[in-house]
């Protein structure tokens, strides 16, 4: 369905291809853009097969920080690269801004912008995805914790986004109020979960909020459909961010965006 990803393996192919050849699954990739082969970077699954990736981030000293891997939790239990871009981007641009205070991270899988927040700052982080993921979320906490701000506050819960119980949920943690900061890497891939995303971010915030998101252009039809929605709601801001531009081949393929929402 999705061209690029045709490109590579999927996870269950490398594990059984793995396993047909005795091979172990590798233990750490240190995670370096600059010294991947640019065709092999446009392979979403091209690193889905070690179980722990180190990324590294000279802005900060607590670095380099570690993320846990899982392919047979399907797409959510694979680091993607949207989300260090997104992570980059928040300490270059967002976390300058002393009124970001509360941040929400949806669909987070391997969690590294919330990794990321929680170091750099005394932020409170509410990180969700679906409950499968749960589990591998809260290890990489736990793996990466000694590094936390002192005075950073972290929760990890479930958020189904169509689920009335779980948006009260994270609301509680808010007293609901809007968040500051909300964060989405790699969330544009289902088309019919489309609205039930939107939902949330319009729940979730308001227009003093900072939204951040990245997506792959897979299917340009269902990206177009996406930002279709999107603006009856929000305004969309395209990020023309150097780093991507220089890391990524294609860079347009990979987007980042701020919206903001609309005053309706």
């Amino acid at each position: 369905m999705e061209d690029d990803k045709n490109k590579g393996l999927t996870p269950q192919q490398i594990k059984d291809s793995m396993a047909l050849s005795g091979c172990e699954t590798p233990e750490k990739l240190n995670y370096d853009l600059s010294k991947e082969d640019k065709d092999t970077i446009k392979i979403d699954y091209r690193n889905s097969n070690y179980k722990l990736i180190e990324i590294p981030f000279p802005e900060m000293s607590q670095s380099p920080l570690i993320v846990k891997q899982n392919f047979t939790l399907g797409k959510g239990g694979i680091f993607w690269d949207g989300s260090y871009f997104i992570s980059k981007y928040l300490l270059s641009n967002i976390f300058n801004n002393k009124n970001i205070k509360t941040i929400l991270e949806l669909g987070a899988g391997t969690a590294l912008p919330s990794l990321v927040s929680l170091v750099k700052g005394d932020y409170t982080v509410v990180t969700t995805d679906i409950p499968k993921l749960i589990p591998q979320i809260n290890e990489i906490m736990e793996m990466n914790k000694n590094n936390f701000n002192k005075e950073s506050k972290s929760f990890v819960t479930e958020l189904s986004w169509e689920k009335k119980e779980d948006i009260e949920k994270v609301q509680k943690y808010m007293d609901n109020k809007p968040f500051d900061l909300i964060i989405g890497s790699e969330l544009v891939y289902l088309d019919d979960l489309f609205d039930d995303l939107i939902n949330v971010l319009r729940i979730f915030s308001n227009e003093n909020t900072y939204i951040i998101l990245s997506y792959k252009i897979r299917l340009p039809s269902m990206v177009e459909d996406f930002t279709n929605k999107l603006k009856k709601y929000f305004e969309i801001i395209y990020i023309d961010f150097q780093l991507k531009n220089e890391l990524y081949p294609n860079p347009e393929k990979l987007q980042l965006i701020q919206i903001k929402k609309l005053n309706k």
